[in-house]
Formats: structure tokens, C-alpha cells, sequence
């Protein structure tokens, strides 16, 4: 397994019920989904591994891409298959309910519960199918979740199979044998009435004229198609020894020239023009430069690690808008690299990755701001559990700098 994304519990808020994880919903929901959907979507809810600050969300390995790295057409086909798997998921959970209310009965909350998420940047693509991760999550202050999965389902209300009781299916049998039987008797008497007369050829001069007759025409236009085919292969055959004749470039005609119109007549004394006065443009102040923060580095410089778990480092960018690009090397042990503009995440990397890698962001910042607006707060993040972490990043300025 192959985590994918970390996420801190200070940061949201659980959208199930009190007392229930989310390693007891992740078994029962996959294999309500494995049961009534299909094994190929059981893999919508990513595996949770809970930790005592984090949830870290897990899945097989292969090819992974993120919801915002999908061009329009990938992007509408994973929502639509999100909302397919959604839609199946409510209406087994409310079967199930309604077939066992004391054992069931609390699985559509569940359901409804689970799809919600704090926001798109945690949905995936796992080798072309949907991955959901932070699910059953919803942003602080929002207990009732934004409902961004919930307006994919179709709305379609489920269907019970109505179930044939045995006295009905006793009945319907005795019904058919009954049936049978009266056919049976009835059978040559009804054979005898339904049954018509054998028919019999009979051949009235008139029309057998007007067969003969059309035997003949159809005979002549068999040989009239014949011979007009005879004509369009000579007809083609003399084309083709023919030569084709070369004619003569065309006789280019004269364009006669256009007549200038005739020059008007010229003032004796011509006026000359009167100038206006030159003024000079007044120069525009310009506003003092932004300073920098004490407590934040400069960008396009290098930034090392800070030992295990959690590094934050605050990074002065200016008030000049452009595109921002991080290169790192996380060398062997793979780390989460995250850039934070007032709490909310410009760039970051797919998980945790090992080596060399960059990430970027366009940078526009608020006109006439404080020097703390104009700063970002860079997060690394070491592999969960390790002891110690060894890596490197430089955070560029704004490209148009």
C-alpha cells in the first residue's frame, strides 16, 4: 500500500456519528459496495490508518492523478462515475435497512456521511478509477458537510424485488394445469373449426398473358442494360487513347490605370500651424517597497531539513505577482511537502515522494497589503514514523520578477 494523502484532525471534523471510525465504516461500506456494485468499484473510499493527530489514507500501488491534473473530459468522466458508485452505494444501504432494521438500520446514515469531503483536492484517479480521500470529513464550522458528492446522485429512489409467496406460486401452477387440460380436450374440435381449406392453383388466362408479357420486358431490359454497358466501356476506352489537348496560356488583359483626382487649388498664403504648449508629465509617486518580515526568508533560498516529523518555514514572495515554482530533494526517505497562504494550499506534492521533484503555483497577491500578506508558509512533513528525515527545497520568486 502506498499512502496518498495526510490528513491533520486539527484541521477538520469527522462527519460520523459519535463512537464510529473510520476503519469500522471503511469494512462495512466496502464490502456493501462489493456486493451490490461490483469489486471493480470497492475501491472508492481510500484505507484509512488512523494515528493520534493524523489519518493517514492509503491505497494499492499504481498509477495515481489528482482531480485538478485531469484535462475537462477526465474530469466530467470521474464525477460521473463518482456519482453512479454513490447512487448504487444509498440505494443498497436503504435495501439493507429496510430488510433489517435492527441489524441495518443505521447504514444509509453512514453512507451519506462518508461521501462527504472537505473539498475536490482529495479526490484521485487509481488507474483510471475514483479514489476518495479525507471522506467522511467536513470543513470546521460546517457540521452538515458542503455536499459536493452528494448533488453527483442521480435520485433515483431504490427498488425492492417483490418476492412470490408459495400459496401464489401453488396457485398460478394449478391455474396452468387447468388450462392444459380443457386444451387438450378442446384440441380437435378446435382444429377442425380453425383449420382452412387446402387452396388450390388456379391459372386465369388474363393474368397468364400479362405474365408472359412481363417476362418479355424484363427479358429487353436486361439486353438494353447490356448494351448501354457495351457503350460506356468504348465510350471509355476511346478516352483513354485519346490525348488530352494542351491549351494555350490565357491573353492577360490590360488594366487600365486609375485617373488621379485633380489637386485643389492651393491659398495664396498658407497659415502656419499654432503649437500647443509642451507640458511635462508630473511624476507618479510610487509606493515604498514591502519590507520583510524578520521572522521569514527570502525566497530563492535554500532551505534544509529540520530534523523528524513536521517543519514549518515561513517565506517572504513580494507584492509582485508570477509563477512560484519549489524544487526539492527528498533524497531516499520519502516526505509531503505542502505551501500554505493563509491556511489554505497553493501547491503540494502526490503523497509521500522520494528524490528530486518540483512543484508550482501562480502568485497573486492583495495590492497594498501588510508585509505578513505577502509571505507563505512552507511544510514538510517526514514519512509517519520515522525517527529522522534528511531532505532539501528552494522556493524561487515570482517568474516575472
Amino acid at each position: 500500500m502506498q499512502p496518498l494523502v495526510t490528513v491533520d484532525l486539527a484541521r477538520v471534523a469527522s462527519a460520523l456519528p459519535e463512537g464510529v471510525n473510520h476503519e469500522q465504516v471503511y469494512r462495512e461500506l466496502t464490502a456493501l459496495l462489493t456486493e451490490s456494485v461490483g469489486a471493480e468499484s470497492a475501491g472508492l473510499f481510500a484505507e484509512p490508518r488512523l494515528t493520534k493527530d493524523n489519518i493517514d489514507f492509503l491505497v494499492p500501488e499504481g498509477r495515481i492523478a489528482r482531480f485538478d491534473e485531469l484535462d475537462p473530459t477526465g474530469r466530467d468522466r470521474l464525477r460521473a462515475e463518482i456519482g453512479r458508485i454513490v447512487s448504487e452505494l444509498r440505494r443498497a444501504a436503504e435495501l439493507k435497512a429496510d430488510r433489517d432494521p435492527r441489524r441495518y438500520g443505521g447504514l444509509p446514515a453512514l453512507a451519506r456521511a462518508a461521501i462527504e469531503i472537505p473539498s475536490f483536492e482529495y479526490v484521485f484517479a487509481h488507474e483510471g478509477r475514483p479514489v476518495l480521500t479525507a471522506w467522511a470529513m467536513v470543513p470546521p464550522g460546517v457540521p452538515g458537510g458542503l455536499g459536493l458528492l452528494r448533488a453527483l446522485d442521480d435520485g433515483v429512489p431504490r427498488v425492492a424485488k417483490q418476492r412470490l409467496s408459495v400459496s401464489s406460486l401453488a396457485i398460478a401452477g394449478l391455474s396452468l394445469l387447468a388450462v392444459a387440460a380443457v386444451g387438450f380436450l378442446l384440441a380437435p374440435w378446435l382444429r377442425g373449426l380453425l383449420e382452412p381449406p387446402s387452396p388450390v392453383c388456379q391459372v386465369v388466362p388474363v393474368e397468364r398473358d400479362a405474365l408472359i408479357g412481363l417476362d418479355d420486358e424484363r427479358r429487353r431490359e436486361r439486353e438494353l442494360r447490356s448494351a448501354l454497358a457495351a457503350l460506356q466501356q468504348e465510350l471509355g476506352n476511346r478516352r483513354a487513347s485519346c490525348p488530352i489537348p494542351v491549351l494555350p496560356p490565357p491573353v492577360p488583359r490590360p488594366v487600365p490605370l486609375p485617373v488621379p483626382p485633380p489637386e485643389p487649388p492651393r491659398a495664396s498664403v498658407e497659415p502656419k500651424p499654432v503649437e500647443p504648449p509642451v507640458t511635462k508629465p508630473e511624476p507618479v509617486p510610487q509606493p515604498p517597497p514591502v519590507q520583510r518580515p524578520p521572522d521569514a526568508q527570502p525566497c530563492n533560498a535554500e532551505t534544509r531539513s529540520g530534523g523528524a516529523g513536521r517543519t514549518e518555514t515561513r517565506h517572504f514572495l513580494g507584492s509582485h505577482p508570477g509563477r512560484v515554482t519549489l524544487t526539492y530533494n527528498a533524497f531516499r526517505e520519502p516526505d509531503r511537502i505542502v505551501v500554505y497562504y493563509r491556511g489554505q494550499p497553493l501547491a503540494q506534492t502526490s503523497g509521500y515522494e522520494a528524490g528530486v521533484g518540483r512543484i508550482s503555483f501562480d502568485w497573486n497577491p492583495p495590492p497594498g497589503g501588510a508585509p505578513n500578506s505577502y509571505v507563505v508558509t512552507v511544510e514538510v512533513t517526514g514519512t509517519p514514523g520515522s525517527r529522522s528525515t534528511v531532505w532539501v527545497y528552494n522556493l524561487g520568486c515570482p517568474a516575472n520578477r
